[in-house]
């Protein structure tokens, strides 16, 4: 029976274990896993990075995840020729982007692991706890997740923004239509109008016309009753005499 043990030589536990448990290091063979090189840390990134951008993006494109899966010779091919598979693209990140974010996050994490050993060697990375630092393989996968984590905040973030924007513009739309459809109906409206305003005008002139007659007719009456009152009041007189 062979048991296989897999620790993180730069964590605490794993000192915590050899402390309490002295068999790991006198009765176990310790092989020492080598550093990832750059081409697995691509292929991660390639494998992990994918889907986390489609799991982000599915709200805007729900059948993205569902899309079938291309060859893997052709996928091959187009990846040397840096030509975006179909099915696989991403509204919010072209191809291009995508490929150059996959090779610059393992460049990364190699250079920080580089940093970090020419900093071990002339001292200047032992820190209190009198130490070495290192930059692990999981290190790298933390840094693939920040990412992933990172844009997908990002990607709701802009899909909420570009929703109001979207409300904004067909709201705008709308004003748009109605404003169109009620100048067409002025327009239309506009003779009618013409030709009520010349009719209410005419009868304008008809009515001032008639109430300068009305007035006319009134005065006359005014002085016809004045001079009638005026004779009854001499007559009133006479028969008093």
């Amino acid at each position: 029976l062979h048991c296989v043990l897999v620790m993180n030589p730069n964590s605490q536990d794993f000192r915590k274990r050899l402390r309490e448990l002295p068999a790991i290091t006198s009765r176990c063979t310790i092989d020492w896993f080598q550093e990832w090189p750059e081409e697995a840390l691509q292929a991660v990134a390639e494998r992990l990075i994918p889907e986390a951008l489609a799991e982000a993006e599915a709200g805007d494109n729900p059948g993205a995840s569902a899309l079938g899966e291309q060859p893997t010779a052709e996928k091959e091919e187009n990846k040397e020729q840096d030509v975006e598979p179909e099915g696989e693209g991403f509204p919010h990140m072209d191809f291009a982007t995508r490929r150059t974010i996959m090779k610059a996050l393992p460049a990364v994490h190699m250079a920080a692991g580089s940093v970090i050993k020419a900093a071990g060697r002339n001292g200047s990375c032992l820190p209190h706890r009198l130490r070495l630092q290192a930059a692990p393989p999981s290190s790298f996968l933390n840094l693939v997740r920040l990412f992933c984590g990172i844009f997908k905040r990002g990607t709701q973030e802009a899909t909420a923004k570009r929703l109001v924007l979207e409300i904004g513009v067909r709201r705008l739309q709308e004003a748009k239509g109605h404003i169109e459809s009620m100048q067409l109906t002025q327009k239309n409206k506009w003779p009618m109008m013409e030709t009520m305003k010349a009719e209410v005008k005419v009868a304008t002139a008809k009515l001032e016309a008639e109430k300068a007659r009305a007035d006319s007719t009134q005065r006359h009456v005014q002085k016809e009753e004045d001079a009638a009152r005026k004779k009854e009041a001499d007559c009133m007189e006479k028969e008093q005499e």
